[in-house]
């Protein structure tokens, strides 16, 4: 099953189990801790096997990223499409939540270390999308470095969050002694929200960009997508697994039902385009893309989208935009219709080294 599917059926099951999901918040100890477990993992395997999650709280329920950033270009589409009957009783997240400023203590590697005596600096980069974070507290510094390390990232998921923790934050990096713009790292989650997420909104990976350049040539000729000169993305881990001929990426997010492909016209068939013929082949890349996010795809979030756009590239003959399908055919018979507008012959591949092109759309 795809996305779209296999989250219908998640929400099938979860509206057939509520009174029993509630059941085990409610009366917790009425209910022994594998049962849970194992009740809730049934749902949940609808959408992976391999998707963590957590059951409490005030009618919380939480898919853990655990480290899967990929997950962020995915699991927002299925907490938002929650039936709206239980908007009012059960919050749904996707990633676990931080601390919101409350201090507590850690017993790790033979220390006790509170959050509040931990001290960090933020540095925002130049667009303010990403922070790099400077940490120091006497105690984690006494210990080896790996271990030092891991203290902190422990500190860091539980109080700022995985969201901000792996969307926000580029580099980590022990100091030596305390720096004089440092603060407490309970602190750190309402900072960030100030300084990278603007009117305090949680980060849309999608909408956060990276810029890589490619340009190989294999056995005298250019491989798939080797003609890049300049290209940007959203999930950069994706394009880099492409190029060194690895598939994890691509095997992450099939594992639920996703879909990477990347969409890709010819512009320049002789190669004789000039500066003008690029800059035209470019402008229709940024319309295409538009148009399949106004018409063909739906916003991020939403609940009713069936894909995602996560960049794009241009080569020396060929136009790249790259995508995450939630729906395959029924983003196939969208598509078609749009891209009949643009005199190029289309092909679409999914993302892996080996694939072979297919057949979109031609004019």
């Amino acid at each position: 099953m795809n996305l779209v599917q296999r989250t219908t059926a998640f929400w099938q099951w979860f509206q057939k189990n509520e009174t029993k999901l509630a059941g085990f918040i409610d009366a917790p100890s009425s209910y022994d801790g594998e049962e849970i477990v194992a009740a809730v993992s049934e749902g949940v395997s609808i959408l992976s096997e391999n998707l963590k999650f957590n059951i409490g709280g005030d009618h919380e329920f939480t898919f853990a990223i655990s480290g899967n950033r990929f997950l962020f270009w995915v699991l927002p589409y299925v907490v938002a499409a929650m039936p709206e009957q239980y908007r009012d009783k059960w919050h749904f997240f996707a990633g676990m939540s931080g601390a919101r400023g409350h201090n507590f203590g850690i017993d790790m590697n033979g220390i006790r270390v509170d959050a509040e005596s931990v001290l960090v600096s933020l540095v925002p980069d130049e667009k303010e999308q990403h922070a790099s974070i400077h940490f120091y507290n006497p105690d984690i510094c006494s210990l080896p470095e790996n271990e030092a390390y891991n203290f902190f990232f422990t500190f860091l998921d539980i109080l700022v969050g995985e969201t901000l923790s792996l969307l926000c934050i580029n580099d980590v990096e022990l100091a030596l002694a305390p720096e004089s713009d440092m603060f407490p790292l309970t602190q750190l989650e309402q900072r960030l929200k100030e300084t990278i997420c603007k009117n305090d909104k949680v980060p849309n990976p999608t909408e956060r960009y990276g810029a890589y350049q490619r340009r190989t040539i294999e056995n005298g000729r250019l491989t798939p997508r080797a003609d890049i000169f300049i290209g940007t993305g959203s999930y950069l881990p994706l394009v880099r697994d492409y190029f060194e001929q690895e598939h994890a990426e691509f095997d992450n997010f099939a594992d639920l039902g996703v879909t990477p492909v990347f969409l890709t016209y010819e512009y320049d068939i002789d190669g004789n385009a000039d500066e003008k013929a690029r800059k035209k082949a470019l402008d229709d890349r940024y319309d295409i893309v538009d148009r399949l996010n106004a018409e063909v795809f739906g916003t991020f979030g939403s609940g009713k989208e069936i894909g995602v756009t996560l960049g794009g590239a241009m080569g020396q003959s060929r136009a790249y935009i790259d995508l995450l399908l939630f729906d395959r055919e029924r983003f196939i018979e969208r598509a078609r219709a749009v891209l009949a507008s643009y005199p190029y012959y289309f092909t679409i591949t999914e993302f892996r080294y080996d694939a072979q092109p297919e057949t979109l759309a031609t004019q």
